[in-house]
């Protein structure tokens, strides 16, 4: 965990947002370490995440993301960062912020289901997102967003 923070603090000093992602790592970001993969489902489903990356065992992925009812978006596995969802994979942003995912799915003619969306890329489908992800991320100016997807070429 603390290798984690590390490096998003080392990061955001070359960003467009260092500023903000600072201030968020020292006052919103909360990282909770947990001894079972099960428990790691029940603090999901208590945070509410508008996504959340799974990068866990091939074997361990189906099972989890099924204990997982709270996530606006599930991102399966270390070829697949949040950008794809936000840019390119297709829950984009009507997913639900701030926690309210512990009642409420992303926006749709469907508002009173619970849903999730599981997105799962390869390693060539992640190749092959690149330059669409990258266009995005400097339109947006989110370019942290775009070296999420670059860092796992």
């Amino acid at each position: 965990a603390d290798k984690c923070l590390a490096a998003a603090r080392s990061q955001s000093n070359s960003l467009t947002h260092g500023e903000k992602i600072r201030k968020a790592l020292d006052a919103k970001v909360c990282v909770i370490l947990v001894p079972k993969i099960e428990d790691a489902a029940e603090a999901a489903n208590l945070v509410a995440p508008e996504h959340l990356e799974l990068m866990v065992a091939k074997g361990k992925l189906k099972k989890l993301s099924a204990q997982i009812t709270t996530a606006g978006a599930i991102l399966i596995g270390n070829h697949t960062p949040t950008v794809l969802g936000d840019f390119t994979a297709g829950p984009s942003h009507t997913l639900p912020t701030g926690g309210t995912g512990r009642f409420f799915s992303g926006l749709r003619v469907a508002d009173f289901l619970r849903r999730t969306s599981l997105v799962q890329y390869d390693p060539a489908s992640l190749k092959k997102a690149a330059g669409v992800v990258d266009a995005f991320a400097r339109m947006e100016r989110l370019d942290a967003h775009g070296r999420s997807l670059k860092i796992r070429l």
